[in-house]
């Protein structure tokens, strides 16, 4: 009886030794998943696209690229402003090649009584900017979110409208590349944007986020391979 009690009483309470182990292997599966789920989040923004997208979904491509003035992903287009954009398309053809985009995500559309509209997605900004906004000599919407994480901590400047002076890029590259940040750490203090011009009115930054910035910048130069 007392082999078992002390058993009994090992089992419930185990060592300090075993409790710290434990925790330590708690921590280090935990550390092991974490790492897991950023390399394969990586690993998708670094795929190419299974797809290859030519013809007339590629002009379509570049046609709502260009038509976008701001990167919110808020403004439609019509099907009739996109056959005016591209000469010698049919509204047939267009619907075909709408389709391609938004199957992926890429391309949202709105139907109502008698007219087709499309709207590029964050995610289209993210697939397409730095291959048919070549003037901005972009390396990719990560990359600029980057740049404006590494403003944010040099210059401690928070707010949109500055950060966007800063960069000196058009509207149209600056809220994509903030998005991208805001998107990935949806838990920091984002100030609503309230009919701005930009996502957010700009980041509240205490310590937590300025640890976060830090870790975003470390992360996109160790993908760059600095």
């Amino acid at each position: 009886m007392t082999g078992f009690l002390t058993r009994l009483y090992q089992t419930t309470h185990p060592p300090k030794s075993v409790r710290d182990r434990e925790a330590w292997q708690r921590d280090i599966t935990e550390r092991t998943n974490d790492h897991s789920e950023r390399l394969k989040e990586h690993d998708a923004l670094l795929r190419p696209v299974d797809e290859t997208f030519t013809g007339l979904t590629e002009r379509l491509i570049g046609a709502l690229a260009r038509a976008c003035p701001d990167g919110l992903a808020e403004q439609f287009f019509d099907f009739e402003e996109l056959l005016s954009a591209l000469p010698g398309t049919t509204e047939d053809a267009l619907t075909e090649a709408a389709q391609d985009l938004i199957s992926l995500g890429l391309v949202e559309e709105r139907s109502s009584i008698g007219a087709e509209s499309l709207r590029p997605t964050q995610a289209f900004y993210e697939r397409f900017d730095n291959r048919v906004m070549l003037e901005w000599h972009s390396k990719g919407t990560r990359h600029d979110a980057a740049v404006i994480a590494s403003l944010m901590l040099e210059m401690k400047e928070r707010r949109s409208a500055e950060l966007h002076t800063l960069t000196t890029w058009p509207l149209r590259r600056f809220n994509p590349a903030l998005v991208h940040l805001k998107n990935k750490h949806p838990e920091w203090c984002w100030r609503d944007h309230s009919h701005s011009d930009y996502s957010t009115i700009g980041l509240l930054i205490d310590a937590k986020e300025r640890a976060g910035l830090r870790r975003f910048i470390a992360t996109v130069e160790r993908e760059a391979g600095h």
